[in-house]
């Protein structure tokens, strides 16, 4: 799937004494679609400034197939109408019922931009961009869509020590929010892709990881490692010692926490303006975040991507 435009927005979210708000996002959502909207919630303001952003740099046909992505889509509103269900004993009123569906994000994008084919929003906390990746990589195969634009976002909530509980972190890390998008496509005439998106490749255990490695790195020259969020340092260091590969990239410092950081890692590769990127291609590793039998064995998912030009 070749990759031909990035568009991403994303900020820390602190730790405030105040916490009653997150940074207004009106502006940037004016600022990226030229449009207004009115009653719309966070996370379908994230998904807007990122997809818009992406979609300035391309021109996208109507036959578009849009994908959304999210670890927890939006926390702010399911939140709020359990506590109404739950503890005021009350129905939600419809509009805030419709704001906890992903696809309400999906409605707001695809009018905004005038698509009108395959619109869909997906979640899974353990591998989500590579997930949906996997799923648009089926459609092309099956000739369902020719483009895809493609995103993940997810937004943030006060309090933040309530947020962490709900993404089972530890109470001291820092968090974030982000939406980062991709246009791919097949051949556009007269136009080069940035990148290309090769596959994703699922492995059971750490022996096995090595071994799917292997066989591909057999087709790849000069690779480069980068790790997820849950794949921890130490196993990085020891896997790139066993498959002998040369440069790491890290695209985690001083990036607070959201489930789909690992599209703002492509993200990053692909627009970071860094000579020794060009050409090469990147290996990002995540493991599942938990266990899936008695050996300790973790799921892990590579996805490989190739950056083609400046």
């Amino acid at each position: 799937m070749n990759i031909y435009a990035v568009g991403a927005y994303g900020q820390n979210i602190l730790d405030d004494s105040d916490a009653n708000s997150l940074p207004d996002l009106n502006g940037e959502v004016k600022a990226s679609t030229t449009k207004s909207f009115r009653r719309i919630n966070r996370f379908t303001q994230l998904a807007l400034i990122g997809s818009h952003r992406c979609a300035s740099k391309v021109t996208i046909q109507s036959k578009t197939g849009l994908y959304l992505v999210s670890g927890q889509v939006s926390t702010d509103d399911i939140a709020k109408m359990q506590v109404t269900i739950f503890r005021d004993k009350q129905f939600p009123m419809p509009l805030s019922f419709v704001n906890t569906l992903g696809n309400t994000a999906c409605f707001y994008i695809a009018k905004s931009l005038g698509l009108e084919s395959i619109n869909m929003c997906t979640t899974n906390y353990n591998f989500p961009f590579e997930s949906l990746l996997t799923l648009v990589s089926l459609d092309f195969k099956r000739n369902q869509i020719k483009s895809a634009l493609v995103g993940a976002v997810d937004e943030c909530m006060h309090p933040l020590a309530n947020h962490r509980r709900r993404l089972w972190l530890k109470d001291d890390l820092m968090l974030a929010e982000g939406s980062h998008w991709f246009y791919l496509s097949e051949d556009i005439c007269d136009t080069a892709p940035i990148g290309k998106i090769h596959r994703v490749i699922e492995a059971v255990g750490f022996n096995d990881l090595v071994t799917k490695l292997r066989m591909k790195l057999t087709t790849i020259d000069n690779p480069i490692l980068s790790n997820g969020f849950n794949f921890c340092e130490n196993t990085l260091l020891r896997l790139q010692e066993t498959l002998d590969i040369k440069e790491t990239y890290h695209y985690r410092d001083g990036v607070g926490y959201f489930n789909t950081l690992t599209a703002k890692g492509i993200a990053d590769f692909l627009q970071q303006n860094d000579s020794r990127l060009f050409g090469r291609t990147l290996l990002h590793i995540n493991s599942s975040y938990w266990k899936l039998n008695t050996n300790g064995d973790a799921s892990f998912r590579v996805l490989i991507v190739q950056r083609i030009s400046q």
